[in-house]
């Protein structure tokens, strides 16, 4: 038999949009039985939010790129994140027993203190969960996970007095536009009638070293904490996200192509007028295309944050968001 022979009888196989979709439903519901989705995400539901085929094609193609971080990620990350201080502090000319010896040190003076929400500050906000957490994974004591900014004070004070510098640890889940730290930062507080301090008047005059170690954090955001807390501060991020992570950016890598990108963002905005959907230019949470026109794509183990395309995450006007928490 001649070598052509062999495909003579053959048809080429043509992709089309209804095998990508088939091919999409098929990896989520695999991702569900696993048990790396969890039932929080209804990509069923949120499928029928759509209508028409253009709306279908981009709501399947933003639904294959979707990212979704379990708890067991997350701890990794903050572990990750925390470490990332360690050029900072620890001497590597050494031998790598005398590192861990130093870094033990450093443990026993690091401080944790949560990011607050930049409204409505509790104990149930992320930063104060991830602060919980930091103290289990690297076996603190109580004090160095103080309450408030007096509290905060009062753990200085309890600190090691070896003259070593003291190690403030800011920790937080996610940073998009970094509103909430720079408040955090910057926040006064109190402490006689006639004395009040922040963190950024008390950092350049002391010997503490200041580190922010968020999860995942865009570049916009790092950049605007850059330009608002100064210098006296370090961000160790475990995991960046830069512009291209953004639906609505030129050389977005969320969608399959440019065609779908450009097609999108144009049914993006359909959807947002069709609905309706808050069009605030990005100044309010609620914006289609997320606080600070961040459109991202993402959901931190029980947690959408505000910087996300709004078609995920939107829940009135009988829209149903891909991440229902209520479930």
């Amino acid at each position: 038999m001649e070598p052509l022979e062999l495909f003579a009888n053959t048809q080429l196989e043509i992709i089309t949009q209804a095998d990508r979709e088939q091919a999409i439903r098929e990896r989520y519901a695999f991702l569900r039985r696993i048990g790396l989705w969890p039932r929080q995400m209804q990509p069923e539901q949120w499928l029928e939010n759509f209508i028409g085929a253009d709306e279908l094609e981009v709501a399947y193609d933003l639904l294959k790129n979707f990212m979704y971080y379990p708890k067991d990620m997350l701890r990794e990350l903050q572990r990750c994140a925390i470490r990332k201080i360690m050029p900072y502090v620890l001497d590597f000319t050494g031998s790598a027993a005398e590192a861990k010896t130093t870094w033990a040190s450093v443990a026993r003076r690091m401080i944790i203190v949560p990011v607050q929400d930049d409204v409505t500050p509790s104990s149930a906000d992320s930063g104060y969960n991830y602060a919980r957490l930091a103290r289990e994974t690297f076996d603190l004591l109580p004090r160095q996970v103080p309450k408030d900014f007096m509290d905060l004070l009062l753990s200085w004070l309890q600190l090691p007095e070896d003259g070593l510098a003291n190690v403030v640890v800011f920790v937080d889940d996610f940073v998009g536009s970094g509103s909430q730290f720079i408040k955090t930062w910057h926040q006064i507080h109190p402490l006689q009638p006639e004395l009040e301090m922040s963190c950024h008047t008390i950092a350049p005059y002391n010997k503490t070293k200041f580190f922010y170690c968020p999860l995942i954090a865009t570049s916009y955001g790092l950049d605007r904490i850059r330009k608002a807390c100064g210098t006296s501060l370090t961000l160790c991020p475990a995991h960046i996200l830069g512009p291209e992570a953004n639906a609505l950016h030129p050389r977005s890598r969320i969608w399959s192509n440019d065609e779908i990108r450009q097609k999108g963002i144009a049914v993006l905005k359909q959807i947002a007028t069709r609905v309706p959907m808050p069009n605030t230019g990005g100044r309010r949470a609620t914006d289609w295309q997320g606080f600070h026109q961040l459109g991202l794509n993402l959901v931190l183990d029980d947690s959408m944050p505000d910087a996300c395309l709004g078609v995920f995450r939107f829940d009135k006007h009988r829209w149903h968001p891909l991440y229902n928490k209520a479930v």
